[in-house]
């Protein structure tokens, strides 16, 4: 995976040596989402990419950052588990489970 939909999109060598990309699960208004397998375990995950030139606007910003704060501190059965978040100089990166059974929108 090297573009995104409205330009390139740089996968950095920390999520190139633990995840193998496979394929775009959605787009939204701050990313897109990437579906992936963890190599050191084989689980399948949800990488959302978030550029970070969607967030430089202050409410933009907001948003990213609460959403960022709210996976953090989120544990329950009926919600997504997030695994972690790591960033670079381009992208947010939230790292989730991989859930099977369709679209949200």
């Amino acid at each position: 995976i090297n573009k995104m939909s409205n330009g390139p999109m740089h996968v950095p060598p920390f999520l190139g040596s633990s995840y193998e990309f496979k394929g775009n699960l959605g787009q939204g208004a701050f990313g897109e989402v990437k579906t992936a397998t963890h190599t050191r375990t084989g689980n399948e995950v949800a990488i959302k990419i978030m550029p970070k030139t969607h967030a430089s606007s202050s409410p933009s910003k907001k948003y990213v950052e609460e959403e960022k704060q709210l996976l953090r501190s989120l544990s329950n059965d009926n919600v997504v588990k997030f695994l972690e978040i790591r960033e670079d100089e381009f992208n947010n990166y939230l790292v989730m489970e991989k859930l099977d059974g369709g679209s949200l929108g």
